[in-house]
């Protein structure tokens, strides 16, 4: 599901007019290649891991050396401050086979909606 939830971001993105060619993952559940196979074998994009555990702790760390000048931009920290582990490229005849269930969980997804909203003003409500 988490894997079905990556494709539904990025082909929203796509729908806004971006171009994703890659995702760039960090963090624990880089641990396990078969999760990030699949990652990339659903949304058909390779999978660069990178070397640091703490991706939020480098990001401030890039954002904050362009801050301080010592880089132009982001592009040329991350460059020069991101170190990749290893990239996983996507299986197509994978891709294929998860298409039509990526799809069911879109349209499901779209038509609990309603019921996902109810549930969010219950909480809140409870919540007071």
């Amino acid at each position: 599901g988490i894997c079905y939830g990556t494709e539904h971001i990025l082909r929203t993105m796509h729908a806004n007019g971006f171009e994703v060619k890659e995702v760039v993952a960090a963090g624990g559940p880089t641990k396990s290649r078969l999760w990030m196979q699949m990652h990339a074998d659903v949304s058909n994009t390779p999978i660069t891991l990178t070397e640091v555990a703490d991706a939020p702790t480098l990001g401030s760390a890039i954002l904050g050396a362009v801050a301080a000048n010592l880089f132009p931009g982001v592009p040329d920290a991350t460059r020069q401050m991101v170190h990749v582990r290893d990239r996983i490229e996507p299986n197509a005849d994978a891709h294929e086979e998860y298409r039509f269930y990526v799809d069911q969980y879109i349209a499901t997804y779209g038509r609990i909606q309603d019921l996902i909203q109810e549930t969010t003003r219950h909480v809140a409500r409870r919540a007071r």
